[in-house]
């Protein structure tokens, strides 16, 4: 697998902050923002915000002081050349709907190191016929019985995230922690985890005649293909049973499939990956990762930017067909190529670029040595 990868300069810098602006509020700045731009989110309280037929780059200014955005999030109507990268926001809601909507995109959505959760209602995540979301690093809590995350006639990829289902107040089954309606995903090295059943209720003879409910799934696969490279599905904990002739519920299943879905469990061998040391602005490079027909290969990269990492296009992409499409593992072939455009703002010119392969062993996921490419 050859990857062509050209190095390009991106768009201006937008700086939102609470306190010394010039922005005080997300929004603010995605309205004055052209196509390309970065937005830098300086720690504090935010509202929410759309991103609307926009290619933008929304990124916490300092990694250990996250913003916080209290209401929702929606990126809508990317049309396929555009992207929209979010990256260490926390978000929360308190009203009961989605706190993240990502809804009828051609282009691509990244969503990393972010920290999602809602405390009863809705989803904290909703996908809505996106062609390419992916999550890296992120956590998704829900306090109510729904899933954290439903993904409905879309393609998503999840890598290093944490995802736990609500667990329900009282007479219902706790929720999937991942919900998949007629799409398409892939989850490598995730935790995705079921919520718990509500507890037994009611009183005298009606309590005798209830039962605690059972945990939800940790996948939910509804006329669906999940493909899992490493990492665990697991179903949540019964509910409680509280009175003498009642029981606790059962724990819920990994893995619950619905009008033909399927499952699919990844394995392969370990790819190689080399890369050059350097390159100039503006030049075409090569990033060449070998091994054989059917391998499972995952590349991820992002920009050292010394303060911290920003994501690229996006963290994490799978070798096997466009960049921006990129849904199924496997090389069809031992050598292909497969063009890549890397995104670089002005104030990371002279920074590093950092490569690492991954493949998948014996189902653990296993990382190759990370290579560096300085942008001149």
């Amino acid at each position: 697998m050859i990857l062509a990868i050209t190095a390009l300069c991106a768009g201006g810098l937008l700086e939102v902050d609470r306190v010394a602006g010039p922005y005080f509020e997300v929004q603010d700045a995605i309205d004055a923002a052209a196509s390309g731009d970065i937005i830098r989110v300086a720690a504090g309280d935010y509202q929410g915000f759309v991103i609307d037929s926009k290619s933008l780059m929304v990124v916490a200014a300092d990694s250990n002081a996250p913003p916080h955005v209290l209401g929702t999030a929606e990126i809508v109507d990317l049309q396929a050349s555009e992207t929209v990268t979010l990256s260490g926001l926390i978000c929360d809601d308190l009203q009961g709907t989605s706190i993240v909507t990502i809804s009828d995109c051609a282009g691509s959505v990244r969503l990393q190191d972010m920290l999602v959760g809602i405390n009863f209602g809705s989803r904290a995540l909703n996908i809505i016929d996106c062609d390419d979301v992916s999550l890296h690093k992120c956590g998704l809590r829900n306090g109510g019985a729904w899933p954290s995350l439903t993904c409905r006639s879309s393609n998503l990829t999840l890598f290093s995230s944490r995802i736990r289902g609500g667990s329900s107040p009282r007479d219902w089954e706790g929720a999937a922690g991942l919900q998949l309606i007629d799409s398409s995903a892939i989850a490598m090295d995730c935790a995705l985890i079921g919520g718990q059943g509500g507890p037994q209720f009611g009183g005298g003879l009606v309590t005798c005649l209830s039962f605690a409910m059972d945990g939800g799934p940790g996948v939910q696969i509804d006329g669906s293909v999940f493909e899992q490279l490493g990492g665990y599905a697991q179903g949540g904990p019964g509910g409680i049973g509280f009175w003498d002739c009642g029981g606790p519920g059962n724990p819920g299943p990994g893995f619950e499939t619905r009008n033909g879905g399927l499952f699919l469990p990844l394995d392969g061998t370990a790819p190689t990956l080399n890369c050059p040391q350097w390159v100039q602005l503006g030049d075409t490079f090569v990033v060449d990762v070998r091994g054989e027909p059917a391998d499972p290969a995952l590349l991820l990269f992002g920009i050292d930017a010394g303060r911290t990492t920003l994501p690229g296009a996006t963290g994490a992409l799978l070798l096997g067909g466009p960049a921006s499409r990129l849904r199924r593992l496997g090389i069809s072939s031992s050598t292909a190529t497969v063009p890549i455009t890397v995104p670089l703002s002005p104030f990371f010119f002279g920074e590093a670029w950092r490569f690492q392969s991954a493949h998948v062993r014996n189902g653990a996921l296993l990382f190759g040595p990370v290579r560096t490419v300085a942008v001149l």
